[in-house]
């Protein structure tokens, strides 16, 4: 047999018990199948995070806040960079027109023409709030 190919075998098993030997220096247990109805212990829940990203259109034309389900403001969006917020977060955003703009609708990820939309944060978003000049 190639020496190349006796080291690789030989480096790939030393590697499977250094796994397992960390393995069970931390108490992780091997996998095994559940049974119906069965929760499996070594699962952790992972907090998940989505980006809502919020624009106008023409630029300058207003600006959007973001407001919690409970009325608080929470964000004003003038840099309009992403803001990072919980999976499942339910947030309302306002569209405020400048003046001689009016607001006329929002587009991407959100849809309507009314100023305040209520949006769940199940994904990664990107919302444009469209004005037109009065």
């Amino acid at each position: 047999m190639n020496k190349k190919l006796v080291y690789i075998f030989a480096v790939l098993i030393a590697g499977l018990f250094v796994v397992s030997a960390c393995e069970q220096a931390v108490g992780i247990k091997p996998a095994r199948r559940l049974e119906r109805g069965e929760e499996d212990e070594r699962f952790v829940p992972i907090n998940i995070t989505h980006y809502l990203k919020v624009t106008t259109n023409p630029r300058d034309s207003g600006n959007v806040r973001l407001f919690s389900s409970d009325g608080r403001q929470v964000y004003y969006f003038h840099l309009f960079y992403p803001i990072p917020l919980p999976s499942n977060t339910r947030v309302v955003l306002k569209a405020i027109s400048e003046r001689y703009w009016t607001f006329e609708n929002w587009s991407g990820d959100a849809t309507g023409n009314n100023e305040n939309i209520t949006i769940i944060m199940d994904w990664n978003k990107s919302i444009t709030a469209n004005f037109r000049r009065t």
